[in-house]
């Protein structure tokens, strides 16, 4: 697997505008949408369980959506990186090598980043008081 910058998808669907995200001031001029659908029959979603991405070799949860325009082919989404990452498993090599990461404790620092820096959307899965990403295969960016 490779988590290089290349891009995972055009710019997608977006779907169900709301008027209540996190919007900075850069973007007051951008509508903001809940669900955005990509190439691969799969979304990403502000919602718990579809927020989850791989940006940059690192773990983030999506809290916005934003388009200039619904027939725009500019996506940006806002989101928040965690405090605590580390590797999952270290045996027989780092599940950060296969971008697999344990992580906890949201930062409350929000990003604006690209729909096309993301690399994988991620399924975040809890263990003990944590969450494992582990990157969805056919989200992968080869």
């Amino acid at each position: 697997m490779n988590s290089s910058n290349t891009p995972m998808f055009g710019y997608g669907i977006v779907k169900k505008q709301h008027h209540n995200g996190h919007l900075p001031t850069a973007y007051n001029a951008y509508l903001q949408y809940e669900q955005i659908c990509l190439p691969n029959s799969f979304f990403l979603s502000i919602r718990q369980g579809n927020n989850c991405v791989l940006v940059e070799g690192q773990v983030r949860l999506i809290r916005n959506i934003l388009s200039s325009c619904e027939n725009s082919d500019v996506r940006v989404l806002l989101v928040e990186n965690f405090k605590d990452i580390d590797n999952f498993f270290t045996e027989p090599l780092n599940s950060s090598d296969l971008c697999i990461f344990q992580v906890r404790n949201e930062s409350g620092d929000i990003k604006a980043v690209n729909l096309q820096d993301v690399t994988s959307k991620c399924l975040p899965m809890p263990f003990k008081n944590k969450f494992v990403a582990i990157p969805m295969i056919h989200s992968f960016s080869y």
